[in-house]
């Protein structure tokens, strides 16, 4: 079971800790690291990855294509490693990494039913899928999940794409960043996002210490039975005018969830979504709802509760629930999602469950009665804890 004061290691990148916690978590932990690198299975895996990239290196065509090609993890490597990991498993070390580490920080959840080896297994190539998406997205221009939000600014073609390439492999090798097989790839991925300016994972990185501060005091505090929910889920709606930072929509929908918060309905109003309408835009619609909110309604602060990162209404829910667990919520306790009437009758479609277990492969929340055109009812499921680097901006 995940442990809610569980204290998540740091790999000084947040963008690596939120997309790739398993190598984190390789990285700092005694003993792992160096089977890891003694490992002659990885090895050999990873002296026949660099023969495949000095070779495209040497003889690449025009197009930077088949350098990043040389990087991506085949299905053969990817089944290889795993296999291998499954074998480490069986060690000490290995042992207590799962115990302390993987299990109880929730974000490996989807496999918890698992021994430990094929939760090391299957997590590993969770990891390979992810690196190989932002490979694929951001270093050759495949499309991405959502292209007019995600899509990368590199120019992925002709010869200047192919000198920056070589030169952040080059930057990488020189700095010694290959040491454990998985580590060039890992690193370059990393850097991809970091170049096409896309750390949107490590966008407030002090959240539960600044900006939803007095909202965790807060929720120490609270008799939950005193209230019929325990949050209200406003659901973000991205401005379609330049420089407006919050929808039209958007201003109906605090409006009427203020009205709810005033009812006594929640002692919370959860505001969720990230830097996503326009594209690449550097407002935040959570910041901006929170701000409305207290502003213009008088919602104290410690009331609310910003969730910056949601770019979808899938992780609208998802992102909403681990912040409650976090925060110490009675999970077993409905909450209310609110948004405009249209949006809202989407959230209990069939197609918009479909979208849920297509996206994201489980469902985040179990939805209950409807309370209104704009209201409806829902329980966090603790699934949501679990992280997904195949959508690198919000994992």
């Amino acid at each position: 079971m995940p442990d809610r004061h569980y204290r998540a290691l740091s790999s000084g990148s947040l963008v690596k800790d939120r997309n790739f916690y398993l190598f984190t978590a390789l990285a700092a932990s005694s003993g792992v690291r160096e089977q890891l690198t003694q490992s002659v299975v990885l090895k050999g895996m990873a002296a026949s990855r660099q023969a495949r990239l000095d070779a495209a290196v040497k003889d690449c065509a025009p197009q930077p294509a088949c350098l990043t090609e040389a990087l991506l993890w085949t299905d053969v490597e990817i089944g290889a490693a795993a296999e291998e990991f499954v074998r480490l498993s069986a060690t000490e070390s290995f042992r207590v990494l799962v115990a302390k580490h993987l299990r109880p920080s929730g974000r490996f959840l989807r496999h918890g039913a698992l021994s430990d080896g094929e939760l090391l297994g299957q997590s590993w190539t969770d990891g390979a899928k992810a690196m190989n998406r932002i490979l694929r997205v951001y270093a050759l221009g495949e499309p991405s999940l959502y292209p007019a939000i995600d899509a990368t600014g590199l120019a992925t073609q002709g010869e200047a794409f192919k000198a920056l390439v070589t030169e952040t492999l080059a930057v990488l090798r020189e700095g010694g960043n290959s040491a454990v097989f998985h580590d060039l790839a890992l690193n370059f991925a990393l850097t991809l996002l970091q170049l096409d300016d896309r750390e949107n994972a490590a966008f407030y990185p002090k959240l539960d210490a600044q900006q939803n501060a007095a909202a965790v005091q807060f929720a120490k505090t609270v008799d939950w039975a005193r209230h019929p929910y325990s949050a209200i889920l406003v659901l973000g709606e991205g401005p379609s005018v330049a420089g407006q930072k919050i929808g039209h929509f958007g201003k109906l929908r605090l409006m009427h969830a203020a009205r709810l918060y005033a009812e006594g309905k929640a002692p919370f109003l959860i505001v969720s979504g990230g830097n996503v309408h326009p594209a690449r835009t550097p407002l935040n619609e959570a910041e901006s709802m929170k701000s409305e909110l207290m502003s213009r309604y008088g919602i104290p602060e410690r009331a609310i509760i910003m969730e910056p990162h949601a770019r979808h209404t899938t992780t609208n829910f998802r992102n909403a629930v681990r912040l409650m667990f976090r925060y110490g919520f009675a999970m077993d306790q409905a909450a209310l999602v609110t948004s405009s009437s249209a949006h809202s009758q989407y959230c209990e479609s069939d197609k918009f469950i479909q979208r849920l277990h297509a996206e994201l492969g489980y469902l985040p929340m179990t939805l209950g009665q409807r309370r209104s055109a704009f209201d409806l009812e829902f329980k966090p499921l603790l699934i949501s804890l679990h992280q997904d680097g195949l959508d690198p901006l919000d994992p």
